[in-house]
């Protein structure tokens, strides 16, 4: 028998305050479940609504509503991608492969980049060793049917001296993919083609 306080309960009234027992703590289960799906409920519902915007400037505030729209990609976006791209890859001064491969991944797909960065280390130690930079000045981004053409003058310095322009024209074929906050349209170079003038 169990003793509650002074009195000592018989079995059957012990089977009642245990049923008695199992019946609230229900209730209590089932109010806690209601209670997690209106959160959830709310949870979605602030996630889903229009969030406010402040702009802040020297002198004041401004208010605004945002609107959640899809984003619409056209062809200045793809152009900008691809002059993003190309900066990031053929513009350097210090010959770091690290920091190149960092630079260039928001901008590419994971196959591109192991090719790339397999290219980057087989020409390592002749950059290194003349102490080569390079620079470049895009001339001219254009969308074609397959691919877009970037056209560019690549500035090469050897040591401190030596300077030589070389005509450079590129064909990156561009995907689209998941954006992250680094390229947040999305648009992954796929592949590169190099022509030499």
């Amino acid at each position: 028998m169990i003793k509650l306080g002074t009195k000592s309960l018989e079995p059957v009234n012990q089977w009642v305050k245990i049923n008695l027992l199992i019946k609230h703590l229900r209730y209590v289960i089932y109010g806690l479940l209601i209670s997690n799906f209106l959160l959830l409920g709310v949870c979605i519902y602030l996630l889903n609504k229009d969030t406010l915007v402040v702009a802040l400037t020297e002198s004041e505030r401004l208010y605004f509503i945002g609107e959640r729209k899809g984003v619409e990609i056209n062809e200045e976006d793809v152009e900008l991608a691809a002059k993003n791209f190309v900066l990031q890859r053929y513009q350097w001064k210090d010959y770091n492969i690290e920091a190149l491969t960092r630079n260039v991944s928001p901008f590419v797909t994971y196959g591109l980049l192991k090719k790339m960065t397999r290219q980057f280390e087989k020409s390592k130690e002749f950059v290194k060793k003349n102490a080569i930079s390079q620079d470049i000045v895009v001339q001219s981004v254009k969308l074609k049917d397959e691919h877009v053409e970037v056209k560019m003058d690549r500035v090469v310095s050897v040591g401190k001296k030596v300077k030589a322009v070389q005509p450079l024209e590129v064909h990156l074929e561009i995907l689209k993919d998941k954006a992250n906050k680094w390229n947040l349209k999305g648009l992954y170079v796929n592949s590169i083609t190099e022509f030499e003038k």
